[in-house]
């Protein structure tokens, strides 16, 4: 995208003719331009059609999402806390940003966090529970979390508790402990022996 924002020139009449992208950027900013920013954008291939709708669906939200966040950034910093999974939830749901997998896991959840359920280590986000899980010494309690949560599916938990032992003892291909890390280290055609 960034070979598409070099083709354009400043200024941008259809922007308030903002000279610089520093500019655009703010004037983009402002609720009141969202939509002739996504069109410029989508016009010019700076953003895909995906975007370019998930826009417009905020735009039609009111441009403000979950904790007044205005944007794919702000809103996701906001919703990565799992003290504003209801909210986040809510507002995902009605407007479309949350659909399939992604709907169910945030559902399940927000289930647990209602039911005062405890995350592994303590984790309050995503990212934090994915990297307390990571660290080998916390494998057991995460599986035992997984399982009783329902957030790993049941061929998933099975892999990882067949993997646990070898995970422990460092025996696993490449040393990966997750199953992202596995199946990247094994899809290179050179580990296929190890794997």
């Amino acid at each position: 995208r960034r070979q598409a924002l070099a083709s354009v020139s400043y200024p941008i009449a259809e922007l308030g003719n903002c000279a610089s992208e520093a500019a655009c950027r703010a004037y983009c900013d402002e609720l009141a331009n969202i939509r002739v920013c996504i069109d410029f954008a989508e016009k010019h291939n700076l953003i895909s059609g995906e975007e370019a709708g998930e826009g417009r669906r905020f735009a039609a939200a009111g441009g403000r999402g979950p904790g007044e966040c205005s944007g794919r950034d702000s809103c996701a910093a906001y919703c990565e806390d799992i003290g504003h999974i209801e909210e986040c939830l809510e507002f995902g749901e009605k407007h479309g940003f949350l659909s399939g997998g992604e709907l169910e896991e945030a559902k399940i959840v927000a289930r647990l966090r209602r039911e005062g359920m405890a995350f592994p280590g303590g984790c309050t986000s995503k990212a934090a529970c994915e990297a307390y899980c990571m660290e080998s010494g916390h494998i057991d309690e995460c599986i035992a979390f997984g399982e009783s949560s329902g957030l790993v599916p049941p061929e998933e938990l099975a892999m990882a508790k067949k993997m646990l032992p070898l995970i422990k003892e460092g025996r696993t291909p490449g040393g990966c402990r997750t199953k992202s890390e596995c199946e990247a280290f094994c899809t290179n055609p050179a580990n296929m022996r190890q794997c």
